[in-house]
C-alpha cells in the first residue's frame, strides 16, 4: 500500500485492528537507482523499522557509529567513513554475516531517512493511528509527540554541524 494513497490508509486505518509498531510494513531505499533495502532484502517488516532506523540514527548523530536491532533477526549499523561519508550495514545478528554494506553520503542519508521518518509518522498521525494505539494501551499514550520529538533533536545535530 502506497502510504500517500490517503483512501487506502484511512480503510486500512478503520477497518483493520492496526498496531501502529507492528502492523505490516516494507522499507525500500534506493541509491542512484539501485535497491539497497527492497521488500524481501533483508526480510523484516513492521512499523517497528522506522523505531529501530531512528534509535540508530539518535546513536549516530551522538557517536558517529551506531548499532541496533533492525527487526528481530537483524542488527543494523551506521559508522562515519572517510569524506563525509558514511557505511551503513545489515548484518544477521545470529550469524554476523552481512546481507548490506553499502557507503553513503552521510549529510544526503541522513537528511534522506529523517524526511521520510517524519513523513511516515505524520501520515499515520493524520489518519488517528496514535490515538488508536493510545485507546489500546497506556503504554502508547504520547507515542506520536515522543517520536517527533527524537526526530527534532536529530534534525537539530545536523544543523549544528
Amino acid at each position: 500500500m502506497d502510504m500517500d494513497d490517503d483512501t487506502q490508509l484511512w480503510n486500512f486505518v478503520h477497518f483493520r485492528d492496526v498496531d501502529v509498531i507492528h502492523s505490516p510494513m516494507k522499507i525500500t531505499i534506493k541509491y542512484k537507482g539501485e535497491s539497497i533495502i527492497d521488500l524481501d532484502n533483508p526480510s523484516a517488516s513492521g512499523n517497528g523499522l522506522w523505531l529501530d532506523y531512528l534509535a540508530c540514527l539518535e546513536k549516530y548523530m551522538v557517536n558517529k557509529r551506531a548499532v541496533t536491532l533492525y527487526g528481530y533477526e537483524c542488527e543494523m549499523s551506521m559508522t562515519a567513513s572517510g569524506d563525509n561519508e558514511l557505511k551503513f550495514c545489515i548484518y544477521s545478528a545470529h550469524f554476523k554475516e552481512a546481507l548490506i554494506s553499502v557507503v553513503l553520503p552521510e549529510l544526503e542519508f541522513v537528511e534522506a531517512l529523517l524526511s521520510e521518518l517524519k513523513h511516515i509518522w505524520t501520515k499515520m498521525e493524520e489518519h488517528g493511528l496514535f490515538e488508536t494505539a493510545a485507546r489500546a494501551s497506556t503504554k502508547n499514550i504520547g507515542l506520536g509527540a515522543d517520536i517527533f520529538k527524537r526526530i527534532e533533536q536529530c534534525e537539530l545535530h545536523i544543523v549544528k554541524r
